[in-house]
């Protein structure tokens, strides 16, 4: 583009999104104990690492998180009940959750 004239001389379509995202627990998670997570990202501050409980809507608040920024592996304490929850990879800009997995507490 030049500026004086704004006229554009090229221009080349482009495709922006988050890249590969990915989660993953490195062993059984216990009531109340520790889940170590192990991800892959955009890493932006604002983005969180979160559990929440089984099929929640992807606007419910979360039981745990932590910003992706702490890097990766991190630690979330696990819920305190045995059950069915999904650990997810939230954008902070659009709220989109941009990866999830299933896991249980036992």
């Amino acid at each position: 583009m030049i500026q004086q004239s704004g006229r554009t001389l090229a221009s080349l379509p482009v495709s922006v999104g988050a890249g590969e995202v990915s989660l993953a627990i490195e062993r059984t998670a216990e009531a109340g104990g520790v889940v170590t997570v192990n991800w892959q990202g955009p890493g932006r501050y604002e983005d969180f690492i979160q559990i929440v409980a089984a099929n929640a809507p992807d606007d419910a608040e979360a039981i745990r998180e932590a910003r992706a920024s702490q890097g990766s592996p991190l630690q979330l304490f696990a819920p305190t009940a045995a059950g069915n929850y999904e650990l997810r990879y939230k954008a902070s800009d659009s709220g989109e959750i941009l990866e999830q997995i299933k896991f249980s507490v036992e």
